[in-house]
């Protein structure tokens, strides 16, 4: 009797063993499938999003609001440049004036823009 319980130890010790190597290769399956899907629909909405965002910067050039525009070889968008228009309150007064001058950071890196008050 307790060598038939000994090897009905070992064969369920083996059953479930099995069964974990089972679950482990259906699992690793189903990922590797829902992976490939969500891959392929993702690599779709980056490819429509590319197009939308290229259409845009074309727009925007027409428009004034980029210039330079640049497109590589397949027609994705590599660069652009932005025209920045400043807009001010007309003022008599003045307060200081921008000066640039080298910072205590900036041995090699060029310089940096502080604000100097005039009247300090």
């Amino acid at each position: 009797m307790v060598a038939q319980n000994v090897r009905w130890i070992g064969v369920s010790f083996w059953v479930s063993v099995l069964e974990v190597a089972v679950g482990v290769v259906a699992g690793g399956f189903v990922n590797w499938l829902f992976s490939r899907r969500g891959s392929k629909e993702l690599r779709g909405e980056t490819r429509r999003l590319r197009q939308i965002v290229t259409l845009l910067a074309l727009y925007m050039q027409k428009d004034g609001l980029l210039r330079d525009v640049e497109l590589d070889e397949h027609g994705n968008l590599k660069g652009f440049a932005q025209t920045v228009k400043l807009t001010g309150v007309p003022s008599e007064e003045v307060v200081g004036r921008p000066e640039i001058k080298k910072g205590p950071h900036d041995d090699n890196a060029g310089y940096s823009q502080e604000y100097v008050d005039e009247e300090g």
